[in-house]
């Protein structure tokens, strides 16, 4: 959906603001703690921006983008932070990574984002929503990693009431390429934002015609808000940068592995699934990234993947990565 051209000019002078910054000053700038670690504290940043405020900011396109880094505080376990990225722009798929700090030979230090959604405003602006927790066994802090692709817009929802989801497909994936999905929520009044959330993505391979095999996509939105509401379907893609082995897993099974090296620590990963037998459907649950210590001293950051069988026969699926 076409935004005002005022909206954009007002994302771009606060774009440009944060640009001529030095990358140190734009960080501290752009998302500040206002409280401690609890489900609800709200922290806010000043955000991206659709690619006509990129443009007006003067800064150059590209398929994806380092967005911010700022450092989340020392967290308990089981602490959690709720943070927005303000003026998030359309048509970018967002990705939160993780370097996190202050693990020992004994214990490691380890981040996941837990929950995340888009809220659209009556004047226009996405937010995007995101929530980390401490999910280790010790006190430590991360490094939060914000990155986006570029994600052109695929469809509407259509209108969806509170808590209702809805279910798609996209065929003929590029197969080189891991996919990232995003929601432009619209439909906001006075009184209310809209509020929408993908809440599960899985990769299948089906017939298609005679000998055609392509995999698909599949992909669930759901309203978290309290109005009846839209939402423009966003798809991004990247090239894949590295493979994770095959697994066998029967229906319903789950498997999990590490990657023991998940560098630069600057790097933030999208995952995917590459599925290899027709009429399978896997998806990755969730992942986490942790910073391990070794007994000689030496500090890794390694990224936990867990990976399911979410069809309905056995059959093999491997995780591939994409580094932003």
């Amino acid at each position: 959906m076409p935004r005002p051209k005022l909206l954009a000019t007002m994302v771009a002078v606060a774009v440009a603001a944060v640009v001529s910054l030095t990358p140190a000053a734009a960080n501290a700038a752009q998302a500040k703690p206002v409280g401690g670690g609890s489900d609800t504290v709200q922290s806010s940043g000043r955000g991206g921006a659709g690619k006509s405020a990129r443009a007006a900011a003067g800064v150059a396109e590209k398929a994806s983008y380092s967005e911010a880094t700022w450092y989340s505080g020392t967290m308990a376990p089981g602490a959690q932070q709720h943070w927005i990225w303000y003026n998030s722009g359309n048509n970018y798929a967002y990705e939160v990574g993780f370097s996190p700090a202050g693990a020992s030979t004994s214990a490691s230090c380890t981040f996941e984002v837990v929950d995340q959604w888009y809220e659209g405003l009556r004047t226009g602006e996405r937010r995007y929503h995101f929530v980390i927790r401490n999910v280790g066994g010790i006190s430590c802090g991360a490094t939060i990693q914000l990155s986006s692709v570029d994600a052109p817009t695929i469809r509407s929802t259509g209108g969806l009431n509170p808590g209702e989801t809805a279910t798609f497909s996209e065929s003929y994936l590029d197969e080189n390429a891991v996919y990232q999905v995003a929601v432009s929520p619209y439909g906001a009044t006075s009184s209310d934002t809209c509020n929408i959330k993908v809440v599960d993505i899985s990769y299948g391979r089906e017939h298609r015609g005679d000998v055609a095999t392509p995999e698909y996509l599949y992909y669930t939105v759901q309203n978290v808000g309290n109005i009846a509401c839209s939402a423009n379907v966003e798809i991004g893609t990247n090239p894949i940068s590295s493979y994770l082995g095959n697994r066998t897993l029967s229906p319903g099974a789950s498997y999990g592995t590490t990657m023991l090296s998940a560098s630069p620590t600057t790097a933030v990963f999208t995952i995917g699934v590459f599925v290899a037998d027709t009429g399978c459907t896997m998806a990755i649950t969730k992942h986490r990234y942790v910073q391990v210590i070794n007994s000689s001293g030496t500090t890794v950051r390694q990224l936990q993947i867990w990976l399911k069988n979410v069809g309905d026969i056995t059959c093999t699926g491997r995780p591939i990565l994409s580094r932003i």
